[in-house]
């Protein structure tokens, strides 16, 4: 009797087990996109959301750009795992590779604690850029060197993310196409120059 209820039991694990692991935690950028002219300095956020009932207690991300079209000037983190200067947490930002922002955080403190930090839709930090060239430039999330978005919980289990990128354009890139009036005089210089040739004949 007992022996019928195992398959079952097994089945309903494996449910419950996929279930949890569908509910991905969305790591985005805000604003995904934005217009900015050359010589502006403007600021994105690195956004969490739908992430309970995890707990971020450390991450080591990746960020693309075009680097001659933008250039990463700092980034301020979010408080989301504690506070350095009370020795809850050790933060690291490395901006020097050009294209190429690595934000890396480790909390200490426990997950009650971080529950507080966490609450909603949070962000991981701030990261400027200046303007300094025209186009359109990705911010894109890049894998770490063993293939991961590096999100991690309290046991150092990696989490399940879903990563979407976004987009800054710098200045007017819109194709400039002659004005209306402009295919007015051409057409009307090309009928007079028709026109008189027909009459020479």
């Amino acid at each position: 009797m007992k022996t019928k209820h195992i398959p079952s039991l097994l089945l309903a694990l494996v449910v419950v087990l996929s279930m949890g692991s569908a509910n991905a935690m969305m790591l985005s950028i805000q604003p995904s996109t934005q217009n900015v002219e050359v010589s502006d300095i403007f600021t994105v956020d690195f956004m969490v959301s739908d992430f309970k009932p995890d707990t971020i207690a450390a991450f080591d991300l990746f960020l693309s750009y075009d680097s001659s079209i933008l250039n990463a000037v700092s980034f301020d983190f979010g408080g989301s795992l504690g506070d350095p200067f009370f020795f809850e947490t050790f933060q690291d930002a490395d901006l020097g590779t050009p294209g190429l922002v690595n934000i890396a955080e480790l909390s200490l403190l426990f997950d009650f604690e971080l529950d507080s930090l966490q609450a909603g839709m949070f962000s991981l930090g701030t990261l400027t850029f200046a303007a300094i060239g025209e186009g359109i430039s990705a911010l894109n999330w890049e894998l770490d060197p063993f293939g991961f978005i590096d999100i991690k919980d309290g046991f150092g289990d990696l989490l399940n993310v879903t990563a979407n990128n976004g987009s800054v354009t710098v200045g007017d890139i819109s194709i400039g196409l002659p004005e209306p009036g402009t295919f007015g005089l051409l057409l009307i210089g090309l009928m007079g120059t028709f026109c008189s040739k027909r009459r020479a004949v």
